[in-house]
């Protein structure tokens, strides 16, 4: 369920999704799928972006997938799927 999981990651980083923010909308750039990888797998992404450009969005979800191809997880997509 989508709340069960955006509680899940609020929880995880100590954060909130702004309640009228959509849920695809708050992970699309990238940065929260990157911090939650590195708590599980510490600086497997050193450099995430923060910056709201496209372009450092899609890198920031290639470092993930790049990221997952090294370590044991399973859940990986497109990057143009967010």
């Amino acid at each position: 369920e989508l709340a069960t999981l955006v509680e899940w990651i609020e929880t995880l980083l100590c954060i909130e999704r702004p309640p009228s923010m959509d849920f695809f909308d708050w992970i699309k750039d990238g940065v929260i799928l990157c911090q939650v990888f590195n708590l599980y797998f510490p600086d497997a992404i050193r450099k995430i972006n923060q910056s709201p450009s496209a372009h450092r969005q899609i890198q920031n979800i290639h470092l993930y997938l790049k990221a997952t191809e090294s370590y044991p997880i399973a859940p990986t997509f497109p990057t143009d799927a967010l």
